[in-house]
């Protein structure tokens, strides 16, 4: 059985940018969704209007059906970060605004989810620490991903 997966944000590192490009994060979660190892995935866009979260959701929908062929990505637009509490997922990649992260990482812990979270981790040292804290102490995983790394 594999993996629930929620992705927070719908931004460039996950999509691409408009209509060109696939983005980094998403074309590598489909993969492994077309190998098994993930069984459903969850785009979760916040947004204060409505018609712009339903916007984000059906470019992104259209866009990688195109792409995949896969027409099954649940979206969820939420108002409230801890409604994602109420849904049962494994494990969240957040790659949202830098000072969006630390808020996030919190209701992820809370909900029991392994988190993959894009650098920076958290907006100060002291955010960074308690992050580590609360993921140590949870037995959880939280990593940051780091892709360009070895780039030369």
């Amino acid at each position: 059985m594999g993996l629930k997966v929620c992705i927070f944000g719908c931004g460039v590192y996950v999509a691409g940018r408009y209509t060109d490009g696939v983005g980094t994060i998403l074309p590598c979660i489909l993969e492994l969704y077309t190998q098994g190892a993930i069984d459903e995935i969850a785009i979760v866009v916040k947004s204060n209007s409505q018609a712009k979260a339903v916007e984000t959701i059906n470019n992104f929908r259209s866009k990688y059906l195109l792409l995949t062929g896969v027409s099954n990505i649940p979206a969820i637009s939420i108002t409230n970060l801890e409604d994602i509490l109420l849904n049962e997922y494994d494990a969240a990649i957040i790659s949202t605004p830098d000072n969006t992260h630390f808020e996030i990482l919190k209701c992820c812990a809370s909900a029991g989810l392994h988190a993959l979270c894009v650098k920076p981790l958290c907006s100060s040292f002291q955010e960074v620490n308690e992050i580590a804290d609360i993921y140590a102490k949870s037995g959880l995983i939280g990593l940051v991903e780091f892709h360009k790394r070895f780039d030369k």
